[in-house]
């Protein structure tokens, strides 16, 4: 019978394209059967795995996501949510190291340095026990990471699955244009007005191209 895996997201949208597409789509072209915990309403275009959804604000989803890593039946679990490491730590302690996984896809003691929406002098102080929890995981957990520039959040080192564009989503490549391109999702957080403000500084003559997803409004 094919191995079983179950990947566990409470925040990141349903549609995530690293873990649709490079997570979920890579395990069902070799052979796992996948269960995808998410939250509500789940994505579409479900042909081959099983959907597992999440209701409640993020707190909830992520206490419920907790309790089902801890007492899922999967060969192997794979989180993508650093919060989720609170069921992650203690899985990966009963289950073995090998077969739970923290899948990472950002820097998150970056983030909480410059989130606007944490109290400035909360900031620091929270930026230092996201490093540390990080840290504890490798003893617990399998480490994948999404840049290499994320080696530096660990003591070891741990591969990497890049991020890459599907076919098609990059623009046509001009020799003859100067420009940079940006793939990911399109967010203040994310670093994107300061993108602009940086190639608005460097004169004219350069062009900026984003790709990724963008909410309205």
């Amino acid at each position: 019978m094919n191995p079983t895996v179950s990947i566990f997201t409470s925040v990141h949208p349903p549609d995530d394209p690293r873990i649709r597409g490079k997570g979920i789509g890579t395990l069902l072209q070799r052979g796992w059967r996948v269960t995808y915990v998410c939250q509500a309403p789940g994505p579409t275009g479900t042909d081959g795995f099983r959907i597992r959804t999440l209701s409640g604000g993020r707190v909830a989803r992520a206490a419920k996501a907790i309790w089902r890593i801890v007492t899922s039946p999967s060969d192997v679990v794979v989180v993508h949510d650093p919060e989720l490491l609170l069921g992650a730590i203690p899985a990966g302690w009963i289950r073995g190291k090998n077969r739970v996984v923290f899948d990472v896809h950002e820097n998150l003691p970056s983030q909480l340095r410059s989130r606007s929406s944490t109290p400035r002098i909360l900031r620091r102080p929270m930026a230092w026990v996201a490093r540390v929890g990080l840290r504890l995981a490798e003893s617990s957990v399998t480490i994948t990471l999404a840049e290499p520039g994320y080696r530096s959040l660990f003591h070891h080192d741990h591969p990497v699955f890049k991020n890459l564009p599907v076919a098609g989503a990059l623009p046509t490549r001009d020799v003859d244009a100067r420009g940079i391109v940006y793939v990911g999702d399109i967010t203040s957080a994310r670093g994107a007005m300061v993108l602009v403000d940086a190639v608005g500084m460097l004169g004219t003559g350069q062009r900026l191209t984003l790709v990724g997803r963008c909410k309205q409004g």
